[in-house]
C-alpha cells in the first residue's frame, strides 16, 4: 500500500426508486468508507433533496432543513433578511409589440432535440425559436439574413 490511504467506495440502490431517474441519471447512494456521501453533501449544504419516495427521505429532508436554517453551503446565499431589489425596466415604445412566450404556441421539441422548418406551422413560431439563440443551432436561417424558415412566410 502506498503512503496514501485507500478509500473504499460502493454504490447502493434504493428499493423504493427505479435504477434511473427522469433524466436517465443513475439513482444510487454513494457509500464512501462506510458513510453515506450523498447525505453528507445534503447535511453540509452542498446538495439538495428532490421530491421522491426514497427510503432515507426523512433523514435527508431533516438534514436539508438544518442546512438551510444554518445557512450552510448553498443555503448561505439565501438570506432573505437583506433582499436585493430587482428593478424592472420599463418597455420602450417599440418593444410593446414584442412577442413573448405566452403568445407563441410552439410545437413540441423533436425527440432528437433539433427543430427544422417542417416542425413549425407558422413563420412566427420558427422566428421565435431562432431568436432565442441567433447562433442558429437548428439551422433555421439558411441564408443568414436573420429570417427563419422564410418558406413559411
Amino acid at each position: 500500500m502506498s503512503a496514501r490511504e485507500e478509500l473504499q467506495m460502493h454504490l447502493t440502490l434504493d428499493d423504493n426508486e427505479p435504477r434511473r431517474g427522469y433524466y436517465d441519471r443513475l439513482l444510487a447512494y454513494v457509500i464512501l468508507d462506510g458513510e453515506d456521501f450523498n447525505h453528507e453533501l445534503v447535511k453540509n449544504g452542498y446538495g439538495r433533496v428532490y421530491d421522491s419516495q426514497f427510503m432515507k427521505q426523512d433523514s435527508y429532508y431533516e438534514s436539508e432543513e438544518t442546512a438551510q436554517n444554518n445557512n450552510r453551503g448553498l443555503w448561505e446565499c439565501t438570506d432573505v433578511s437583506t433582499p436585493t431589489p430587482t428593478t424592472t425596466p420599463e418597455p420602450e415604445d417599440d418593444q410593446e409589440d414584442e412577442v413573448n412566450d405566452e403568445d407563441i404556441d410552439l410545437p413540441p421539441v423533436p425527440d432528437d432535440g433539433d427543430y427544422n422548418c417542417g416542425d413549425f406551422d407558422t413563420h412566427e413560431q420558427a422566428q421565435y425559436v431562432y431568436e432565442q439563440d441567433t447562433s442558429d443551432p437548428h439551422g433555421l436561417d439558411g441564408d443568414d439574413d436573420g429570417e427563419a424558415c422564410e418558406s413559411l412566410s
